[in-house]
């Protein structure tokens, strides 16, 4: 397995292309939310339409609740990994156990 940034890449085609084409190639995605940005949301709606498994991870500090204490009701149904910053061990535990509960089954 390798990871690939999407900011890393350069595309020969349109970016669109190319980013569907690496969400495409990829057989996990870990999407990270904190700063709720609206390009990794759209990332995010790209890996749903194709089918990706997605581990979604936020750090706990995050302000993407609204003011309600709710995630946008697209996420309010997904698990969602909270993590601390400074605790980066802990976050790549709840990883890798996620994947390997995954595909147990």
């Amino acid at each position: 397995m390798r990871v690939v940034k999407y900011d890393d890449i350069i595309a020969q085609n349109s970016m669109l292309d190319a980013l569907k084409n690496t969400i495409g190639a990829a057989s996990i995605m870990l999407v990270d939310i904190t700063s709720s940005d609206p390009d990794t949301i759209f990332q995010l709606g790209i890996a749903e339409d194709q089918r990706k498994t997605i581990i979604i991870v936020r750090q706990k500090s995050s302000k993407l609740k609204q003011a309600s204490g709710k995630y946008p009701l697209d996420l309010r149904f997904r698990r969602i990994i909270e993590y601390s910053i400074d605790k980066p061990d802990i976050l790549i535990s709840k990883i890798h156990q996620f994947i390997a509960n995954f595909y147990t089954y």
